[in-house]
């Protein structure tokens, strides 16, 4: 493979994310995000084996530009009334490319990451214009799914949007992760929060077992699958999926359209 480290990778398709190289592009109306993965520290790469990965500076699982994040972030560049003037929240953010997307195009966005933020924290940085010049915000704030999620709530504060990318990468089977994530999405939503979580094939792991997650974690709430149609082709892999959870409530009173 060629070597392309120091150029840019304009990401046309989500082919040209599986190439090496030292600054990707994600193209947007009027500008652009540029994220740089941790070139040579990915779970495939040599300069891991052996190594003690709980004492690497960065989480091996948020130095790479998943494909479910670039799915997201095409999805929120077409569909910017999503995000624009709401408060958004990304969990597990990574390297933070819908959260950057989000903020450029109006959101006010919290872009959370376990410990250590540093990659985060660099990309959120490197693209500030691009959200300067959408009138946007973004802040970069530790979250361990761990965390009790009335305190996430009361640290936080409500969001009336929440993001969640390839939330299976790296994690042990089973569903506890699942509804620790969907207990905070449940605490930190407001009364007519949206919740879009992308899915794309990992580990073994069904997506059967996210769904009943759903269902025991997220009462009142209803998950649907987004229309493939709505998602750009150029940046779905197979079995790929955009889950869309909304709080489903009845309309007491007039009083609640305020």
């Amino acid at each position: 493979m060629t070597d392309l480290s120091g150029s840019v990778l304009v990401l046309n398709t989500l082919q040209d994310n599986d190439r090496v190289g030292e600054r990707k592009r994600f193209q947007l109306q009027g500008g652009h995000v540029d994220i740089c993965e941790e070139l040579g520290s990915s779970l495939d790469d040599s300069p891991l084996e052996g190594a003690d990965v709980a004492n690497l500076p960065y989480s091996v699982y948020s130095n790479t530009l998943w494909d479910g994040s670039l799915l997201l972030a095409s999805f929120l560049r077409s569909q910017p009334w999503r995000v624009r003037g709401q408060r958004v929240l990304e969990i597990g953010a990574g390297l933070g490319l819908p959260s950057i997307v989000a903020a450029a195009m109006g959101g006010h966005v919290i872009a959370t990451e376990q410990s250590p933020l540093d990659l985060l924290r660099r990309e959120v940085c490197r693209n500030k214009e691009v959200v300067a010049a959408g009138g946007g915000s973004i802040d970069v704030q530790e979250l361990d799914w761990a965390e009790s999620p009335e305190h996430v709530s009361q640290r936080l504060g409500s969001f009336d949007v929440v993001l969640g990318c390839d939330i299976l990468a790296g994690v042990k089977p089973g569903t506890a992760h699942f509804r620790q994530i969907l207990d905070i999405v449940q605490s930190v939503g407001t009364a007519w929060a949206a919740c879009f979580l992308t899915w794309v094939p990992r580990c073994g792991v069904e997506i059967g077992r996210l769904m009943a997650a759903v269902e025991t974690s997220l009462p009142g709430w209803k998950a649907t699958f987004l229309n493939g149609s709505v998602l750009e082709a150029a940046y779905r892999t197979d079995g790929a999926e955009m889950l869309l959870l909304t709080r489903s409530r009845r309309l007491h009173s007039m009083n609640e359209l305020d």
